[in-house]
């Protein structure tokens, strides 16, 4: 198994089209937070993603409204989330959604709504999610949230 692993680990051509899977900087109950922690800082837009459809063994947790996680949808479509930037089917793909949309609305109540019940926790979220994205995307810190 080792002598396997070692001989498709040097087989760059073979590994090329595989895309190594970001580890998380933040759970996913912070994506609210995130999303929006990278709008203020990056300039682009977040938006929550609402399911459609799941597949039925996943145990995802859907809003009534449809929500499942917000992220931050780039010009050439690819969302980015905690995981890093990858193409949004990748993303729903973690969860178990099949068919999806994408919603700003929503995600501006999302936040509004966190902000409103439970401001701290949602603070301390954005605040560490500023952090590490101003690591990535530049200098530039966001103000408090209020």
């Amino acid at each position: 198994m080792l002598r396997a692993a070692g001989v498709i680990s040097k087989n760059e051509q073979f590994l090329h089209p595989i895309n190594v899977r970001p580890k998380p900087a933040l759970p996913a109950k912070f994506a609210a937070g995130f999303a929006q922690a990278l709008e203020d800082i990056a300039g682009t837009q977040a938006t929550a993603m609402v399911a459609h459809a799941k597949h039925q063994s996943w145990d995802t947790k859907v809003g009534t409204d449809g929500y499942f996680h917000s992220l931050v949808v780039h010009p050439d479509c690819t969302g980015e989330d905690s995981w890093g930037r990858q193409p949004a089917a990748n993303i729903c793909e973690r969860f178990g959604i099949k068919e999806w949309s994408t919603d700003r609305s929503m995600h501006v109540r999302v936040v509004n709504n966190l902000r409103a019940n439970s401001p701290d926790r949602f603070q301390k979220a954005y605040e560490r999610a500023a952090e590490m994205i101003s690591l990535q995307h530049g200098p530039e810190r966001p103000q408090k949230i209020v």
